[in-house]
């Protein structure tokens, strides 16, 4: 039996909870929402980051 392990791209939208106050947005990402959201999955797991809602809008086996 030749067993392969399946792998899928997914894409969701997560609704997340309170990231930043939008001083400290401002000031340390200049409005760049990309920025601040690169930082925060560098340095934390989505769980802590996302309430409980998610869309899924594609999901492809790779």
């Amino acid at each position: 039996m030749n067993k392969q392990n399946i792998k899928a791209e997914i894409t969701i939208v997560f609704k997340t909870c309170n990231l930043i106050d939008s001083d400290e947005f401002e000031t340390k990402y200049l409005g760049n929402i990309e920025n601040l959201l690169k930082e925060i999955l560098e340095n934390y797991p989505l769980i802590e980051i996302i309430d409980e809602e998610c869309v899924i809008l594609k999901i492809r086996k790779i």
